[in-house]
């Protein structure tokens, strides 16, 4: 069973959701919605832009990635004697309710210098005393707790290895006791170990000390030791200066804090040790609690399809750990064009088992919801109110929303949220991320390859559609693809051919006249078409039985020369083929069996050979050859730009998935397609200059981007910089006021091929606040994906430079370079491939890149 908590907003702070059971909470795909976006998690380039976060970190929330600030600090607010205190607390951001304070999810700690009692004589009484002023949350009942934030001291004895909680002196310092027994913000920031953290009784103080009050501590029992004290203030979800109605509070402030030893008998009294913060606290230990870590990461274990999903577990794949809000978030996803006609769904496969639903004393759940973040990941909403729990043991499909944001540009995120206890859930999987809905031109944007479907509704002798095996081998090989009709949407214009990496256009047949009288496999609108898009420098693969027909003289003439036809293959014609040699990324020039089977009326039993030859006749570099010398395919590769592929047999044709998949995966090789356009581009004026930013659409064999200005649209366009394929945006300082600029922005592969531009973008730059030169690197590595050797150029550096290399578990691989600040080629041929890390330390700088390792 799936259930749903429908999310009622927080009023208390304390338990935002309520539980209902699901219906339909799958339901099918539509079938009238263009796809926006698609991710299989099978491309390389994905590392670069799913991103995961944190949101257990100090200050996280829910809504956007903490950091490790530390609030406790010497200020002059609520002094009790002198200039200084010590005040765990801040000044207030925006957004907050009062001016000052403390806020919600905070592990605040503050550690004093070893206090060393080793000389006391036994018998001999010592106590910790201060004066302090506290205003937070009061406690309230909530079973099994009875107070909310907590604030209260702890002692270790072996140097801050191990703590225990220690209680006020009430019989010297009267009423002073904790307020109560069991702090729900403990628990609620899983501070201890999964079995810990419902299971400790944690005391405090909560509410309000009323002004400054003493109160001590008896450290007699620790006579002998060398202990440390630590203050600790934890809070819980809500009810704070941050966002309370009950305040203002401001957090808790300490002073004149003193050691003191009596004397038993005489009752002498002398301080071992004195702090009022006049002079600072450098010798104190402040810090914030520490965040759960990342838990999601790429996975060949469970794919729902291809080889490879996200998981969220740990390193073994076995659990969910405690008390994590941990986050896969989306490069962003441009919903501008989508029209709101129709709605706008996100589907994903998922495997999840959620069984810990109020479970154990504490209560609580485990469970998964998906956010959305309409500022690039700075800040994350709920896509839709519901948080998801129960159990799916095998892939499903599910779906959000998206409706509300159409004409924005978005990220989607998947939140794993797991209660604090010890119940921990298995592995979750996500896999095939989509978002649907209405495009106004009815074609998706740019993917690595366009399927044109053009077969005519041609099936094969089993009923199926020439277009479903083109679907399938390109996803089993990770390809993403889009799939055009020019029937029942409408033919693809070159512009649009251009932007992606490659085209496969499957037309029908010529056979027998197959239509009907006047039929041609590609009309004249179709052929004039592909003629502008190899024009453009087209890559194109097109298959189809019998299409260059010397009797055709309505395709013939007009495709034979840009096409590199000649006499020669004139008259080639359908096959089919069956099985391989060779393995799948064996070259082009590997054998290819193939048997005369299936779905033409003439078949033949006996078994040629496919031969992929680079023997070269005329314009043609490639031929496709049967055994007995029939030419049933070709290649051509001009001088000038396009690349061209035709096969005449149909994929279809090809018996058994492993045939299909080596010959598409040759073929394609041989292609090399372009890096597709990437989706979406933008620009602003920032301080600086002017920022400009894209979308990427992760093909593989990604070197970088391109961006390039003008300040007429229609001019020339000039390169202006150059990015790694990791970055997704640009900052162009060499502009000035009142100027109009546009951007365009290009993708190109490792091997040099690059992609259509993307639309133009329009800034005008009004404050002028940008002119100068570009900001200068302190490290430049090139090619930032590389397969033999990395090029360093250090600069901005003085005295000796540190260079060394991590792997993505932060495990040091090599140290590459250490010495005077010089330009410098590392050998990297024995690397294994893989995405790394390249630090370089100097005097006064550090800097990291990513760089990617391929064979």
């Amino acid at each position: 069973m799936v259930y749903l908590l429908i999310l009622l907003g927080i009023s208390n702070g304390k338990q935002p959701w309520s539980l209902k059971t699901g219906s339909e909470v799958y339901p099918a795909k539509g079938i009238s919605l263009d796809t926006v976006y698609f991710e299989d998690f099978e491309g390389d380039s994905v590392l670069y832009y799913w991103e995961v976060y944190d949101f257990t970190a100090q200050d996280a929330g829910y809504w956007w990635e903490g950091h490790d600030t530390v609030y406790w600090h010497v200020d002059t607010v609520k002094v009790y004697q002198g200039d200084s205190t010590l005040w765990c607390g801040r000044y207030a951001p925006d957004g907050w309710n009062y001016p000052i304070g403390y806020g919600n999810e905070w592990g605040q700690f503050a550690i004093t210098p070893p206090l060393d009692l080793s000389g006391v004589p036994a018998g001999d009484t010592v106590l910790f005393v201060f004066m302090h002023y506290y205003d937070i949350e009061s406690p309230g009942p909530w079973p099994p707790f009875d107070g909310w934030d907590c604030i209260n001291l702890w002692i270790s004895t072996d140097n801050g290895s191990t703590w225990e909680v220690i209680e006020p002196d009430t019989l010297r310092y009267g009423d002073k006791e904790y307020k109560f027994s069991k702090s729900f913000a403990w628990y609620w920031n899983a501070l201890l170990g999964c079995d810990q953290n419902c299971a400790a009784n944690i005391p405090g103080w909560g509410g309000e000390s009323g002004g400054w009050v003493e109160v001590g501590f008896d450290l007699t029992p620790y006579i002998g030791d060398t202990v440390l004290i630590k203050f600790a203030l934890v809070s819980d979800p809500a009810e704070s200066d941050e966002d309370g109605g009950y305040g203002p509070y401001g957090g808790w402030w300490i002073d004149s804090i003193s050691l003191v030893h009596i004397e038993t008998g005489t009752g002498n009294t002398d301080v071992l040790w004195y702090e009022d913060f006049e002079d600072g606290a450098s010798e104190w230990t402040f810090f914030c609690k520490s965040p759960k870590g990342k838990w999601w990461r790429l996975t060949d274990t469970h794919a729902a399809s291809g080889t490879y999903s996200f998981v969220c577990a740990d390193s073994t794949e076995t659990y969910i750990p405690c008390g994590i809000r941990c986050l896969l978030a989306s490069p962003l996803i441009d919903l501008t064009e989508v029209l709101p006609t129709l709605p706008c769904t996100l589907y994903y496969d998922i495997i999840f088992c959620f069984t810990d639903i109020d479970s154990g004393e504490c209560g609580d759940f485990d469970a998964y919801t998906v956010l959305v973040s309409l500022d690039s990941g700075k800040t994350w909403q709920y896509a839709d109110p519901y948080f998801w729990v129960g159990c799916v043991g095998s892939w499903v499909t599910a779906i959000s929303d998206l409706t509300p944001y159409i004409g924005k540009v978005i990220r989607v995120g998947f939140l794993v949220w797991t209660d604090p206890d010890e119940l921990l859930p298995p592995p979750m999987y996500i896999d095939n991320v989509v978002v649907k809905g209405k495009l106004p031109e009815g074609l998706p944007p740019s993917e690595e390859i366009l399927l044109v479907d053009d077969d005519h509704d041609a099936v094969d002798v089993w009923g199926y559609g020439w277009e479903e095996y083109w679907k399938d081998a390109l996803s089993r090989l990770g390809y993403r693809f889009n799939v055009v009709n020019p029937v029942t949407q409408e033919i693809p214009d070159s512009i649009y051919m251009r932007r992606h990496g490659m085209v496969i256009w499957n037309v029908g047949s010529d056979w027998y006249g197959w239509g009907g009288p006047g039929y041609s496999p590609l009309t004249l609108e179709e052929r004039q078409n592909i003629l502008g898009y190899l024009r453009l420098g087209g890559k194109l693969w097109i298959c189809g039985e019998n299409l260059f027909d010397p009797a055709d003289t309505m395709i013939f003439p007009a495709l034979s020369y840009p096409m590199g036809i000649d006499s020669v293959v004139a008259n080639v014609k359908g096959d089919t083929v069956f099985g391989y040699t060779g393995g799948l990324f064996d070259g082009f020039m590997a054998e290819l069996n193939f048997d005369r089977i299936n779905g033409n009326n003439w078949g033949y039993n006996w078994i040629d050979s496919l031969i992929f030859s680079d023997y070269i006749f005329g314009h043609l570099d490639t031929f496709f050859l049967s055994s007995n010398g029939g030419v049933v395919g070709y290649g051509y590769k001009p001088a000038y730009g396009y690349n061209i592929v035709y096969t005449g047999f149909p994929l279809a044709a090809v018996e058994g998935a492993d045939a299909r998949d080596t010959i598409v995966k040759r073929t394609i090789n041989y292609i090399r397609p372009y890096p597709p356009t990437p989706r979406y581009i933008d620009a602003e004026e920032v301080e600086g200059g002017v920022r400009v930013f894209w979308a990427p659409n992760f093909p593989r064999d990604l070197g970088g981007y391109r961006i390039y200005r003008s300040t007429d649209p229609e001019a020339w366009f000039t390169l202006i910089g150059q990015v790694g394929p990791e970055e997704v945006e640009y900052l162009d300082t060499l502009v000035e006021p009142g100027m109009g600029y546009y951007y365009k922005v290009t993708a190109f592969s490792i091997y040099g091929e690059e992609s259509w531009p993307t639309k133009a973008v329009k800034v005008t730059v009004t404050t002028g606040s940008a002119m100068g030169t570009e900001k200068e690197k302190v490290l430049l590595v090139y090619p930032q994906v590389f397969s033999d050797e990395l090029t360093l150029k250090l600069s901005g550096l003085s005295g000796n430079v540190k260079v060394e290399l991590f792997d993505v578990s932060g495990r040091k691989v090599a140290n590459i370079y250490e010495g005077e600040v010089t330009d410098y080629v590392w050998k990297a041929e024995a690397l294994p491939q893989g995405v790394y890390f390249v630090r370089i330390s100097g005097v006064d700088k550090t800097e990291t890149v990513k760089v990617i390792k391929i064979k």
